[in-house]
């Protein structure tokens, strides 16, 4: 068995980017990553966007491996106090248990299924050709950003490949571009916008 030790608000950042799809229930959760040797990154995805947080502590036995947590688990963490951490206990096996420790304890059943690997997803640059996003996912990682503390968050825009997301040090985003052909054609304002006799000026 081993122990993680995450922020209450980095755990609440990473719920709010898992899928909520039943029929891909290996990514409905956050899924604590140790195949990294030294390292524990905490994961979620709704294939759209990702969320990727490496500031937790660890101790234990850490296996290397995929462990999941369900999503209803992880919303259902309340931290002991306000700035005190949250201590979740993995018991790898098959199936793997896990214990959330908080304001009060929480035990199930790690999810089944194996993580995608978000490490393929992520790019290793950008190009900083613009693209254009979802604004609902976008506001999704204005809230994020507000969980984590990160004041000045920015994409960096990759055209139609995956863009990065910056939330500081301990923290990065991966969100993907809108398709072309669910892009808006209209390139100016609507008729309506135009006052009688007043020419309005066209985009560039």
């Amino acid at each position: 068995m081993f122990s993680i030790h995450v922020n209450a608000d980095a755990l609440k950042a990473l719920a709010l980017l898992a899928s909520v799809d039943a029929l891909r229930p290996h990514i409905c959760g956050v899924c604590i990553d140790t195949t990294t040797p030294g390292r524990v990154h905490l994961v979620s995805t709704d294939g759209h966007r990702m969320l990727i947080v490496n500031n937790t502590t660890a101790e234990g036995d850490i296996a290397p491996g995929l462990y999941t947590l369900p999503l209803f688990d992880v919303k259902g963490a309340k931290p002991a106090s306000k700035h005190a951490p949250i201590t979740i206990d993995i018991l790898p096996g098959n199936p793997g248990r896990f214990t959330i420790k908080g304001k009060s304890e929480i035990t199930g059943t790690l999810c089944d299924g194996r993580f995608p690997p978000w490490q393929r997803v992520t790019p290793v640059t950008t190009s900083g050709k613009l693209a254009h996003f979802n604004l609902g996912y976008v506001g999704d990682f204005g809230r994020v950003a507000e969980l984590l503390g990160v004041k000045y968050p920015a994409i960096q825009h990759n055209g139609e490949s995956a863009a990065l997301v910056n939330l500081g040090a301990d923290a990065f985003g991966i969100l993907m571009p809108m398709r072309a052909d669910h892009i808006a054609e209209t390139a100016s304002p609507p008729v309506w916008v135009k006052p009688d006799g007043v020419e309005v000026a066209q985009a560039a």
